[in-house]
């Protein structure tokens, strides 16, 4: 019985996901990326303290740090990692390879206030490598779209830009 515990957990979702997961730290490097720092969360360090202190909104963000942002923030989500809502998925992940026309598009179509990002994550890596002239890897090289203004987010070293047009 043991054994086909294991088993269906292995070919489930999550077992494919964790198995994914394993292989590509196993296998990969990541390349560091000249042109930005590293950013530095010095104590007291709060990531999403400043995120949860907002009204309520609809915030684009990426697939990995949602489940995370659900738990510690009042706000709602365009898609998650941790649920199969494969439209949404999509939709995150087009936001931020396609080009920036089609973040705000989707963002405006949404009713989406925020952008928000980790620099520093692997998705944000993963995807400025999958679409260099994609939104993701503008926002990495601090170019932002004239429809995303800065929202400081004091003691997190996320990057939050407000919808505006």
């Amino acid at each position: 019985m043991p054994a086909t515990a294991l088993t269906v957990i292995a070919l489930s979702p999550v077992g494919a996901m964790g198995t994914g997961m394993l292989l590509q730290s196993a296998f990969s490097q990541p390349e560091p990326d000249a042109r930005r720092e590293p950013t530095a969360c010095e104590a007291p360090c709060d990531r999403f303290g400043a995120l949860a202190k907002l009204p309520p909104a609809y915030i684009l963000a990426g697939l990995d740090l949602t489940p995370r942002l659900l738990v510690m923030t009042p706000h709602r989500y365009g898609g998650s990692s941790h649920h199969r809502a494969p439209a949404a998925i999509r939709r995150v992940i087009d936001a931020f390879i396609g080009p920036p026309e089609v973040a705000h598009h989707i963002m405006a179509g949404r009713g989406m206030t925020y952008l928000l990002i980790d620099p520093d994550g692997n998705e944000a890596s993963l995807y400025s490598k999958a679409a260099p002239q994609g939104l993701m890897a503008e926002l990495l090289r601090g170019r932002a779209p004239v429809w995303l203004k800065p929202v400081p987010l004091a003691g997190s070293t996320l990057r939050l830009w407000r919808r505006v047009g």
